[in-house]
């Protein structure tokens, strides 16, 4: 029996600890018949943020059931939970409703410590009962610091040398004073973590321990006391340092494996863009290993573990080319329709495989003439077939304009050129000579990005013209004052806008409607109707 009551003493005690509970919180638990496992159920988490915290939730269940909290204890004269009606005649009569910060005092972090001020061995200040008097001992604490600072720096430029160094020493024992009170904080949180979830001290930092028990003349029990280990790990340290013990203690392991910097923080990256926890460290490997880089999940974990690297280095780019002076105007700003065809080409991904699809802009009017879908990559043959094809179609341009890429080679400028028609390759590293296609490929991947399609060209070339006959007949462009590229082609205008104020005699009647082009809920149209109605 005496076994169980310890058992269930250290449990109490550890729910104590991880709930930041009190020992009045303990007692009422136990009243109410709680185990200390059964609080961990109650721990409101981010998504919740119905659930009260803890010490809230048990007092509330205890003033349901016994009608109000544990009597006070008389002999430390602490004062009662009781409600905001409380009539007894304990130390917070007239402010029983203060709660919160009691609460606070209570767990030590509402005030800070000043010397002289009697304090409780739970971390509570029995005397300060009231809040305003915790603010006037405050003040008067700052005041007192204030002034004695003052006095210290004025007494630093003394002509005395005896002053100056009664200065110097008492700023040094404040400065020590200081110290070990930090010292004590940290202490004491690392006393408060299980042994299991502690930080482990590095090699350098077990050899720092050993020197100090060596120059402070600590023994073995007072060193592991002071830095929160068991003496036995003192006693494997001492073996290691006199060669008897494992080495690696004190020099670490010797990294023979070590992975590369640029793979650590592609592993830290992967963490960053997917945080989500249905992307664990197991599929973070599965990524790396199909980049063809072997890595395992125990390197992932120890990795993520690890302090985030910098970002690797990359070669640097050419830079863009600019403009020269003299730039083809004739060709980025043509005057007329058929003027000027830009052409390019674009890889996109269908499930495991990948599609290319070809285009061809009017530089004019910004309408795609055609987009063209090859399941393997189309040659210089092909591009002149294409091309073929929508002149017979839309009629014969003046020029063609391409990049460097191998359909648009030697062959595909001959073909074209013995058909009356002048090709131009854009100059190396200047996109925006063949930029207004590639504004085009930019919509298209948007679109495309959250599209279903078939796994067969025919479905896939129904989904592209869909799409080419939404891009010309419903998008509006900036580049053409709001036009469609198809009324831009036809040579169309918008109406004359007409300015409605809220004086004038007729209403507006508006009304819009969304619909979407071929059933597709990512290709919209909007009708959108005003009509003045008296």
């Amino acid at each position: 029996m005496g076994r169980k009551t310890d058992k269930d003493d250290d449990r109490w005690l550890s729910a104590k600890r991880r709930f930041r509970l009190s020992d009045r919180d303990v007692q009422m638990a136990r009243e109410l018949g709680l185990k200390p496992e059964e609080l961990a159920q109650n721990i409101p988490g981010k998504a919740q943020p119905w659930k009260a915290p803890m010490r809230a939730w048990i007092r509330e269940l205890h003033a349901r059931r016994f009608g109000s909290g544990p009597d006070p204890d008389p002999a430390k004269g602490r004062p009662c939970r009781g409600s905001a009606n409380c009539a007894s005649g304990c130390l917070r009569s007239r402010s029983c409703s203060l709660a919160g910060c009691y609460d606070d005092l209570e767990r030590g972090g509402a005030i800070g410590y000043y010397p002289g001020l009697p304090m409780s061995t739970e971390g509570s200040m029995a005397l300060l009962s009231s809040v305003t008097v915790l603010r006037l001992v405050d003040s008067m604490a700052i005041l007192l610091s204030q002034a004695y600072q003052l006095a210290r720096a004025r007494l630093a430029s003394a002509a005395s040398p005896t002053v100056r160094s009664l200065v110097q020493r008492d700023q040094a024992f404040t400065e020590v004073d200081l110290h070990r009170r930090e010292v004590e904080v940290l202490r004491a949180q690392r006393q408060g973590l299980p042994p299991h979830r502690r930080p482990n001290y590095k090699p350098a930092q077990r050899l720092a321990i050993l020197q100090l028990r060596r120059l402070r003349g600590w023994s073995i029990k007072k060193t592991a006391e002071r830095f929160v280990v068991h003496p036995n790990t003192i006693r494997a340290w001492i073996r290691a340092a006199e060669g008897k013990g494992r080495p690696r203690l004190l020099r670490g392991a010797v990294v023979w494996n070590r992975i590369d910097d640029a793979i650590r923080w592609a592993v830290h990256e992967l963490r960053r863009l997917f945080p989500e926890p249905e992307f664990g460290t197991r599929w973070i490997a599965r990524q790396v290993l199909r980049a063809s880089v072997q890595i395992s999940r125990s390197t992932v974990q120890r990795v993520l573990r690890e302090p985030r690297p910098p970002r690797p280095s990359r070669p640097a780019k050419p830079a863009m080319a600019l403009p020269m002076g003299k730039e083809p105007y004739h060709l980025l700003r043509p005057e007329w329709i058929n003027r000027v065809w830009h052409i390019d080409l674009l890889s996109l991904q269908v499930l495991w495989f990948r599609v290319h699809v070809s285009a061809i802009q009017d530089g004019f009017s910004r309408r795609l003439l055609c987009l063209r879908v090859y399941l393997r990559t189309p040659r210089a043959r092909d591009m002149v077939a294409l091309v073929r094809s929508v002149a017979r179609e839309f009629g014969k341009p003046r020029f063609v304009l391409t990049d460097h890429g191998p359909q648009f080679r030697r062959q595909f400028r001959s073909a074209v050129r013995d058909r009356g028609i002048i090709p131009v390759q854009a100059r190396v590293r200047a996109p925006y000579l063949n930029g207004k296609i590639e504004r085009a490929f930019r919509t298209l991947r948007v679109w495309w990005r959250l599209v279903l399609t078939g796994l067969t060209k025919r479905s896939i070339q129904r989904r592209m013209d869909d799409f080419k006959d939404w891009f010309n007949q419903v998008r509006p462009h900036s580049a053409l004052g709001g036009l469609t590229p198809q009324e831009a082609w036809e040579g169309r205008s918008l109406p004359e806008p007409v300015p409605i104020r809220a004086r004038d005699r007729l209403q507006p009647e508006i009304a819009i409607r969304r619909r979407h082009h071929h059933s597709d809920p990512r290709l919209p149209i909007v009708d959108l109707s005003v009509q003045l109605a008296a």
